[in-house]
C-alpha cells in the first residue's frame, strides 16, 4: 500500500442488478469479483478490490490497496494512480 488517496464512488446500477464502482471516475465494477470496504471511527477507509482481467451511493476518499497485476490492469484501462503512472508498481510489497 502506498498511502495515496483516490476518489471512490459506490452506487447501485440504474438498471439491472449490480453496482457501479468508480475509481477516479473509471467504472471498474465489471472486473471486480470481491470488494471489501473497512471503515472504522477515526481511521482512513480502506477499500480492497479483487479483480479479474479479461483474456475495477457512497462518495468518499479512501486508500485503495492494489496488487501489481491489478494496478497494471487499471492503468491499461486509462486509470492514472495518484502520484503518477507506475506509483503503485513501484510501491514496496509488504506481503499483505
Amino acid at each position: 500500500m502506498n498511502g495515496e488517496y483516490v476518489n471512490v464512488e459506490l452506487s447501485p446500477r440504474d438498471r439491472g442488478p449490480g453496482h457501479v464502482i468508480k475509481l477516479d471516475g473509471h467504472d471498474v465494477a465489471p472486473y471486480v469479483t470481491r470488494m471489501d470496504l473497512v471503515m472504522e471511527a477515526g481511521e482512513t477507509p480502506v477499500l480492497t478490490l479483487r479483480m479479474v482481467q479479461p483474456s475495477v451511493l457512497i462518495n468518499a476518499r479512501a486508500v485503495v490497496e492494489l496488487d501489481e497485476g491489478t494496478a497494471a490492469f487499471l492503468q491499461s484501462l486509462g486509470w492514472t494512480p495518484p502520484g503518477g503512472a507506475g506509483s503503485y508498481l513501484d510501491a514496496k510489497d509488504d506481503g499483505s
